[in-house]
């Protein structure tokens, strides 16, 4: 029985509205082509943003 092929890991780049830049993120791919980014990469690239409080 052969095992299932792990997805593509490829990489995305999306605009962050905070920083007003594209970031690019690691991503694995599902086998309709949508990209999925991690949370943690998000909440990563989010830490580097200074806090304002009210927000």
């Amino acid at each position: 029985m052969s095992k299932p092929k792990p997805p593509p890991i490829e990489s995305v780049a999306l605009w962050c509205a905070a920083c007003h830049a594209l970031v690019t993120y690691r991503c694995r791919v599902d086998e309709q082509g949508a990209a999925h980014v991690h949370a943690s990469l998000l909440a990563e690239h989010r830490a580097t943003h200074p806090t304002t409080e009210g927000r």
